[in-house]
Formats: C-alpha cells, structure tokens, sequence
C-alpha cells in the first residue's frame, strides 16, 4: 500500500509540474515522495491529505511560470519587437519560441551576491545598502509593495505563492473574495493595501506575512534582470537574419521614396492614398490603431462574437454595431434617427478600452481554443495579423493577402 502511495505522488507530480520549470517535478518530489513510516497503516488517509497539500505546492510553480514570469517575458519581448516596425509581430514570435528553454532553465532557488544582500536588506536586520545596485532592486521592490498598482492575476497568484511559503493556506479565501472585489471594478491593486485587508489590519499579522511577500518579489525581480539576456541576444540574432533584412530594406525604400521620417509612417497619412480596403489590410498587417467602425466591420467580417465583449453591450448598442458593420450605415443615417449615437459610441468605446485593458493581463497561453478567438485577442492589443490571418477575414490565401501588400506598396511609391 506504501509503494502505491509513493507510485501515486511521483503521477501527480509528474502530471502537476508539466509544462513549467525543468525543476519543478524533481523538487515536487523531493518535498513529497517520502512517504513517512508511521503512515503504513494508514496509507489510504495520508494519500488524500496529500493531494491538497501537493496541489497548493505544485501551483506556485504554475503561477510563477504562466502568470509572472511568462508574461512578463512576453511583455518585454513586445516591447523590444517594437524597434523592428513591420516585422515586430513575426520578431516577438521568434524570441518568445527561443526564449522558453531559458524560462524553463531558470532556477527560483539559485541567487547572486546582489540579491543575497537585497534579500538581507529586506528581510534580515535593518542594515545600509553596500553598493548602488543593492540599493537600486531593494528601493525598486518596496516601491512594487507599496505604490505599484499590480493587475489582479498577478497580485493573487503572488499570495498565493506567499501563503504556501509562511503555511498561512488558510487565508485563500478571503484573498480571493477580496480580489474578486477588485477585479468586478477592473481595478489593480497595490500589494501592501491587499496584504492589509487579508491580515484584517493587524499589525501582528501584516508584519508576519509582509517577509513573504517581499520573497516572492526578490524572486520576480531575479527572474527579470535573468531574462532580460536572452531577450536581447535573439532580438539580436533576429534583426542580423537575411529574411529581416530583406524586407526591412524594402520598408526603408518606401521611407525614402516618400521623403518622410519614422512619425510620419507611424501616424499613417500616407495610407489614405490606398482603396478603403487596401487601407484596411494595410492598417492589419503592420499593427496600426483601427477606429471602432473598422474594428467592428473587422470582427463582423471574421463572423467571431466574443462573449465577455457581447455581455456588456446594450441591446441597442449592439444593434448600432450590426448596422454600421453590415450595412456601412453613416452617423446621421434616418435608421439612427431615434438614438443617441455620440453616446452609444462613446459607450462602446470604453467597453471596447476596457476589453483591451484586461486582454493585457493576459497571455496568449490563456486562449487558445480557437484561430478567430486568437485574432479577435490582437485586434485588442492592437498587434500586427499575419497574412494567413488577414486571409481568415477577407476570405483569400495568403499568398493573395502578401500580393495586394506589395500592390499597395508600388501604389504608394507611384504617388508620392
């Protein structure tokens, strides 16, 4: 019965590890698969005890990988893809597919001189900093605790990961009860404020939790100044490929042709000299701002009704959508005669704000049930399509969708 146990916690382990840190399953084991002797007798017991207690262990790998420290890698890989302009989408997914061995590699255990003397800084006895960058991550930390507005997700999976530590699991209840508090009125959350309403505003407990808190955050912060490497060596190994250069080259001739420098391109002037739909995949494939009357022809077109955005439109704002989108119906249409139509847009467009607002908190990794649902996601970030994608909304190949790309670049080059 023993052995069945042990066979029992190397599955969950094996099974509850998966798909985060190569460490993860050997320390899950380490923690557990000792099955203590006295429990011989009562085997049966311990193995159900034992599945909570693995589960609350094996999660906080779960939440440091997907929800901190993936995301922010995606997060900063978007924002160095940036400087490669049109090809910034096909660039953040070359990084992101390299980079995840090295998420992978990343040991929480293992620490640096630095942040052994933040980590003493912060939870040891009250000492001065010795050097500037000890003294730059222990004020950098403290900030994120005391004045950063943290997304909901992030906050939650922190606490979690903090309560594991300081044994305190007894409190996930209210934590979640009071970031579902936060999260109903799309607020984020700053940590100490949080840590405050779980302790109750006990001193005694906020300043017993308060160490674990700040463990969590060195380990974000060691994660961080860990990836920022490898980001920056593909996005290097990225921009030096013959395919980068190739159409790169090409997107400076139009700049040069044109006459025009870098804000010139971004604020999209030029695409006015395109057909309304050469604009409009134009406007897809490098990623630019669409206006709601595009976005909503744009998803109409595709056929994808997104749930949590449908739930929070009226029964008129939705059907000011169908009208627009279908029938291409202007403002001061008769059929809108007997709406407020500035203020059923100005409606949609912060429901359509806050959809991307809360798309931001969440990786690519949350969603993926369908094609539609993936593209839906990058009209809110506002990120570049690929052709193949593009090809999905207006019912062509890609190859057809590459083809009236460089029709619309020599139209352009033939006008200005």
């Amino acid at each position: 019965m023993l052995s069945s146990v042990r066979e029992m916690v190397k599955t969950l382990c094996r099974t509850l590890c998966a798909n985060t840190f190569e460490k993860s399953e050997a320390q899950c084991l380490e923690k557990f698969a000792n099955v203590p002797p006295s429990t011989l007798h009562d085997s049966v017991h311990y193995a159900i005890g034992i599945k909570k207690e693995l589960q609350h262990f094996c999660k906080t790998h779960k939440n440091r990988f997907w929800i901190l420290y993936y995301r922010y890698a995606e997060e900063k890989t978007l924002s160095e893809c940036r400087r490669c302009g049109a090809q910034a989408d096909r660039c953040h997914d070359y990084i992101l597919d390299r980079i995840l061995k090295h998420i992978k590699d990343f040991d929480v255990m293992r620490e640096s001189e630095v942040f052994g003397q933040v980590r003493q800084c912060l939870l040891g006895e009250p000492h001065e900093a010795q050097s500037d960058i000890v003294r730059h991550y222990t004020a950098k930390i403290k900030k994120i605790y005391t004045q950063k507005a943290t997304p909901c997700d992030e906050a939650e999976a922190l606490f979690e990961n903090a309560f594991e530590t300081c044994d305190e699991m007894e409190r996930l209840g209210r934590l979640r009860r009071i970031v579902s508090g936060y999260r109903t009125y799309g607020s984020s959350i700053v940590l100490e404020e949080l840590l405050a309403q779980i302790s109750v505003y006990t001193a005694e407990a906020e300043k017993r939790l308060r160490p674990c808190i700040y463990n969590e955050l060195i380990h974000q912060e060691k994660f961080r100044a860990y990836i920022s490497k490898p980001i920056r060596d593909r996005l290097i190994d990225f921009t030096r490929s013959r395919a980068y250069t190739e159409v790169v080259s090409d997107e400076i001739e139009i700049y040069q042709s044109a006459q025009t420098d870098e804000a010139d391109f971004d604020s999209g002037e030029w695409i006015d000299l395109l057909s309304e739909e050469q604009a409009l995949i134009y406007r897809l494939k490098y990623g630019f701002e669409l206006d709601n009357r595009a976005f909503l022809t744009v998803v109409n077109r595709l056929d994808y009704k997104d749930a949590d955005l449908i739930s929070v439109l009226s029964n008129e704002e939705r059907f000011f959508i169908q009208m627009v989108s279908k029938y291409a119906l202007e403002d001061d249409s008769e059929y809108f005669a007997h709406m407020d139509v500035p203020a059923i847009k100005a409606s949609i467009e912060r429901k359509i704000a806050k959809q991307r607002e809360s798309a931001y908190r969440k990786s690519y990794s949350d969603y993926s049930d369908s094609e539609k649902k993936e593209i839906y996601l990058k009209l809110l970030y506002k990120e570049p399509l690929s052709a193949k994608e593009i090809g999905m909304i207006f019912g062509l190949s890609a190859k057809q969708i590459d083809k009236k790309i460089e029709n619309s670049k020599k139209k352009i080059k033939r006008k200005l």
